[in-house]
């Protein structure tokens, strides 16, 4: 299932929003590549760039409260929009 219209647009709004909140608390994408031990478990993650894009979402859902993460999808699904918005 391809996602679509407004849901890609609410998951895009809540990783941005997540991308913007870790850099200004120093966990940048950098970070999460050299594994700086400041991130909580970082040593432990498989796949350092997944692990930084499902913190930039699950960060926004905090964030942004207007909506939740829609949950008619798989993980496979959501991590293709956020490769895609996120680099």
């Amino acid at each position: 299932m391809k996602i679509q219209g407004t849901d890609f647009e609410k998951i895009k709004t809540l990783a941005i929003a997540g991308r913007d909140y870790l850099a200004s608390q120093g966990a940048t994408r950098e970070a999460y590549e050299s594994r700086d031990v400041r991130i909580p478990r970082i040593g432990l993650a498989k796949d350092v760039l997944m692990r930084w894009r499902w913190d930039c979402m699950w960060t926004g859902t905090r964030l942004v409260k207007e909506f939740g993460l829609p949950c008619a999808y798989d993980d496979s699904h959501i991590d293709t929009v956020l490769r895609k918005v996120l680099g």
